[in-house]
């Protein structure tokens, strides 16, 4: 399934330095949130490398951490 930009809610960090904690929600696998440019709104919605994204499986339902390596006006990329 596709990235939903609705699915995206950032919980903290509003300051214009250090990590922000997001969270999103979605059926794809884990490997596939991972993958480049997934969050295709990643610059658009303030996020930064360092950023940590909680992710939440709802067709599972299985919970993972990750961590945003790279920002482009394409999307973001994580890691675990």
């Amino acid at each position: 399934m596709a990235y939903v930009p609705g699915n995206l809610t950032k919980l903290a960090g509003n300051g214009p330095a250090g990590p922000q904690l997001w969270h999103l929600t979605g059926v794809d696998a884990i490997a596939t949130v991972r993958g480049a440019g997934f969050i295709s709104n990643a610059k658009d919605a303030g996020m930064r490398v360092g950023d940590t994204v909680i992710y939440q499986d709802t067709a599972t339902p299985l919970h993972s951490l990750s961590r945003v390596s790279a920002v482009a006006t394409t999307g973001a990329t994580m890691t675990a």
